[in-house]
């Protein structure tokens, strides 16, 4: 996802535009998406495609990471619980309150079950 500096963005969302095949967010598996920066820009949030498992109990987290390692102090984290979610695919929103701005770089946007030790080893799947 590119931002041109000619353009004036009042804020943006990160949309999968999921169809078919999904990926998969548990206790072994998060997803990552990585955003180059050309320009500064807000990004409010994401829009994600998701629906929950028969067995589906953990809240899901959406953070944001100024580098391309998803490590070190997030610039955001925004957690939906269990609730958000139900057995058919519908649009859940995470929301970052008051929004941030991103300026040029590399970022990480990881979308995770909540309650995970810090130690644990995530696969991440590149949606």
């Amino acid at each position: 996802m590119a931002f041109g500096a000619s353009r004036a963005w009042a804020q943006a969302y990160l949309e999968t535009g999921q169809t078919g095949a999904q990926t998969q967010i548990d206790v072994d598996h998060s997803t990552t998406i990585y955003i180059g920066a050309v320009a500064s820009f807000t990004l409010g949030g994401a829009n994600y495609v998701m629906k929950r498992g028969s067995a589906s109990t953990a809240d899901v987290n959406f953070t944001v990471y100024a580098n391309s390692a998803c490590t070190g102090v997030p610039l955001a984290t925004v957690t939906n619980n269990a609730a958000a979610f139900d057995q058919n695919f519908a649009v859940v929103v995470f929301q970052i309150s008051g929004n941030i701005t991103l300026s040029p770089g590399v970022y990480c946007l990881l979308a995770e079950p909540s309650g995970l030790p810090p130690a644990r080893v995530i696969d991440r799947i590149a949606a």
